[in-house]
């Protein structure tokens, strides 16, 4: 529910994003299916993640694009203050 009450900031995040945009790529083998038979073909992922604080809150948007396909929204969530560690 919490993210839900982020998504109307998406625009603004990504049209004024207070901080450097930042870009990660990834090659990945996913499996697909053509005619029938599955087969695992290589992709180019791109991920931007857009930082902007609104209302006091830290608001990241990530931005992925398959391939050289159309860019799409992806996710939204609300930073922490305090960075938990990763496990």
């Amino acid at each position: 529910m919490k993210r839900l009450m982020l998504i109307p900031h998406a625009t603004e995040v990504i049209l004024k994003p207070s901080q450097p945009v930042t870009l990660r790529e990834e090659e990945k083998y996913s499996p697909i299916k053509r005619d029938g038979i599955e087969m695992m073909v290589n992709t180019h992922v791109r991920f931007w993640a857009f930082h902007a604080s609104i209302e006091n809150k830290n608001i990241r948007v990530i931005v992925r694009q398959i391939n050289n396909g159309h860019k799409h929204f992806f996710s939204i969530f609300e930073e922490d203050k305090q960075k938990r560690p990763r496990v």
